[in-house]
């Protein structure tokens, strides 16, 4: 066989840190029909994702296309030699893999796309560039999309201001799959200031048929008995302790004024939440709620599955404005992030601006 002639296959770079990221994107594919054909090439940037959801993640595309995971992951770079140790050398030697990699990819397939969440890192924009006859898809990476922080270091702005360059090269062929009822509500790395508006494509629509028709399973939690979910925040070791004892206040009110029994209150677990972490909410929740975490059953799908009444509660987060926006909930509550400094305070403040906004009520307890 004569190895130039050979046809390469169609692919698609997928740079993704979470289920719904992967919703948001399947669901355009799935309605433009652009999967056919097409081998996705899993890459992980982020060392925050577990094992777990990686697995899911490819037990998911794989019902629709070939996937292979590429791990290109800065901690996952290692060296027994001793000059290695110094930053410097570890950054050159972990961009020196990242070239290989996607020159290996490039070499055995013809890349149309490349998808990414917002999340923008110099590795990112690397491949992009290395990718930059191909068409290029952004996609929420969550609730930092929706606020505004004036804090933006010395790399961010470099950052910013090079791949502003690329979006005024390539402005043709972006697109931003909008979750947000408008693109107004995007203030972060989507909004305006680097986007116009015909960058946008409203895929809400899409979004929720692809829900409705992947994720009917007979698997599903009995939606029935369950009158509430509570939203996990990934912790921290500072504000463990706070986020395990609101959960148990809103569980106690929720029994005391609804009588909700054990079985109805249902606890979903941050996604990316440590397996430390998670041990201990079971210890300490298991008793008063049941828990849920499962990595291959993304908490949209339970939330639109779920009564219109359906009491939705968490710290700030996507998945509650996508319970009142996309989902159209009634009973979408919020309760403050922890706040041990001036930023967290400041933080916090633009979430109650951004939730009040979208008549996201807020709890005290």
């Amino acid at each position: 066989m004569n190895l130039k002639n050979k046809v390469k296959q169609d692919s698609i770079l997928l740079i993704i840190s979470s289920f719904n990221q992967l919703i948001n994107c399947f669901s355009f594919f799935f309605e433009k029909k652009l999967f056919i054909k097409k081998k996705i090439y899993l890459i992980i940037l982020s060392s925050n994702i577990p094992k777990e959801l990686i697995l899911s993640l490819i037990k998911f595309i794989k019902k629709f296309t070939l996937v292979q995971v590429v791990y290109i992951r800065q901690n996952s770079i290692k060296s027994d030699k001793k000059f290695f140790n110094l930053k410097l050398f570890k950054l050159i030697f972990y961009y020196f893999s990242l070239l290989q990699k996607i020159s290996k990819i490039k070499k055995l397939s013809s890349v149309s796309y490349v998808v990414s969440y917002s999340k923008i890192q110099f590795s990112t924009l690397l491949i992009m560039i290395l990718n930059s006859s191909c068409k290029f898809i952004f996609l929420e990476d969550g609730l930092v999309d929706y606020v505004f922080t004036e804090k933006i270091n010395f790399k961010k702005k470099i950052l910013h201001f090079f791949f502003k360059k690329f979006i005024d090269i390539k402005r043709t062929k972006i697109k931003i799959l909008q979750l947000a009822n408008s693109n107004e509500h995007y203030k972060g790395f989507l909004g305006k200031l680097l986007f116009k508006k015909k960058f946008y494509y409203n895929n809400i629509e899409n979004y929720k048929k692809f829900i409705q028709i992947n994720f009917n399973s007979k698997n599903k939690l009995n939606i029935k008995k369950t009158k509430c979910i509570i939203v996990g925040t990934k912790v921290l070791p500072q504000n463990f302790k706070y986020y395990k004892d609101m959960y148990i206040k809103i569980s106690h009110a929720l029994n005391k004024k609804y009588s909700l029994s054990k079985e109805e209150i249902i606890f979903f677990a941050h996604p990316r939440e440590k397996k430390v972490y998670l041990e201990k909410f079971k210890n300490s929740l298991s008793n008063i709620l049941s828990f849920h975490n499962n990595f291959s059953s993304p908490i949209e799908k339970h939330i639109h599955q779920t009564n219109f009444d359906t009491i939705i509660i968490g710290s700030p987060s996507t998945s509650l404005i996508y319970a009142k926006t996309i989902f159209k909930k009634k009973n979408v509550y919020y309760f403050d992030t922890y706040i041990n400094s001036k930023d967290s305070y400041k933080l916090s403040a633009l979430y109650n601006n951004l939730f009040k906004s979208l008549r996201i009520k807020k709890i005290h307890i």
